[in-house]
């Protein structure tokens, strides 16, 4: 009997530790440059927009553009949680404010200012790509459609490529938000930030 529980326990916490590899954190960050990740199965499995891993959906826009920087030589970004968590804040928000826009309908986070107030970046520089994008592929993976995200902001005549390409900024942290757009529900949509900073603050 004792041999038998012992042997579900560790076929649970093999099973569960299999599983807890599959959920992207904050820490991973730090194991994978843009190349390895992505050859990650993670990135390259579809998005299931009815349950989508946003997490693995910002790293997958963070790796993306370290790829452009590598491309244009410029040193690759390094992840910033503080500028992460402003990133997809403001992504949540204009999604669920209805807006596009760097100024916030909310009012303690109008400015990009005050947004990095929120998280704790009060010196250095910083700046802000924001997109209202859809999936050019039906059944796109996270790493797909990361890749087309960036690429819109380096096609853009906006100043968007600028901000990638800016080699004062050393600190990225991007958000991401799903949302069903009524005037074209054929395509999946979703708004997008990055932030960028010369500054991040230690968690």
């Amino acid at each position: 009997m004792k041999k038998l529980f012992l042997l579900f326990f560790v076929l649970h916490f093999f099973a569960y530790g299999q599983s807890d590899r599959r959920i992207w954190k904050s820490s991973m960050y730090e194991q994978y440059n843009s190349n390895d990740f992505s050859k990650l199965e993670a990135a390259n499995a579809k998005i299931n927009f009815d349950n989508i891993d946003y997490k693995l959906f910002s790293a997958s826009i963070f790796y993306a553009t370290n790829i452009q920087r590598k491309k244009y030589k410029r040193r690759e970004f390094k992840y910033s949680i503080a500028l992460n968590s402003a990133a997809q804040a403001h992504s949540e928000d204009m999604v669920n404010k209805k807006f596009l826009s760097h100024k916030s309908r909310i009012r303690h986070k109008r400015k990009l200012k005050d947004r990095m107030k929120i998280v704790r970046i009060t010196k250095g520089i910083y700046g802000e790509n924001i997109a209202n994008i859809f999936s050019r592929e039906k059944e796109p993976t996270y790493w797909s459609f990361a890749l087309q995200i960036v690429e819109t902001w380096m096609n853009s005549k906006k100043g968007h490529r600028e901000s990638i390409l800016d080699t004062r900024f050393k600190y990225l942290g991007c958000g991401v938000r799903h949302y069903i757009n009524k005037k074209s529900t054929d395509y999946n949509w979703v708004k997008t930030t990055q932030n960028f900073s010369s500054y991040s603050p230690k968690p």
